[in-house]
């Protein structure tokens, strides 16, 4: 049975069987996305994940690095975390929304009290995850994101 890289470094996240199978159809290959998360650990094993499966990922540590970068790059989803340091998850959401407003959102954050989450609820984002969480579920959910457009 291979061990799941994920789980080696972090022991806490559940990675379910099912989700770690591959999907022989509908895989979203040449579709790119942004990954804007001040924990490197969390941004790289997420975008291995995502690259292992064809998809094309590109990394900011924080929402003023996503924003530069997606001024110059056409990503299809953004996968951004909320607490960052100079523009946070719901600002950069925000900027999202007046400048590329039809790109797919999934919001990832370690707090997602009540306030947090409506505010990710009234920005019309397409999943939220509370960390710690399950990379195999925001890779699923990403290609199921991507798989629709």
């Amino acid at each position: 049975m291979a061990m799941d890289f994920a789980s080696t470094l972090f022991p806490s996240v559940h990675v379910s069987k099912a989700i770690q199978e591959e999907i022989p159809h509908n895989r979203p290959l040449g579709k790119k996305i942004m990954i804007v998360d001040d924990d490197d650990d969390f941004r790289m094993l997420l975008c291995h994940r995502l690259e292992r499966k064809g998809i094309k990922c590109f990394e900011a540590e924080n929402g003023e690095v996503a924003k530069s970068q997606l001024k110059k790059t056409h990503v299809d989803l953004v996968i951004t975390d909320y607490r960052m340091p100079k523009i946070d998850g719901l600002e950069l959401i925000e900027w999202l929304h007046n400048n590329q407003e039809h790109v797919p959102i999934i919001f990832v954050s370690g707090d997602l009290s009540f306030p947090i989450r409506e505010k990710a609820a009234q920005a019309r984002v397409c999943a939220v995850f509370s960390k710690p969480c399950s990379l195999s579920d925001i890779s699923y959910k990403a290609e199921e994101i991507l798989g629709k457009l």
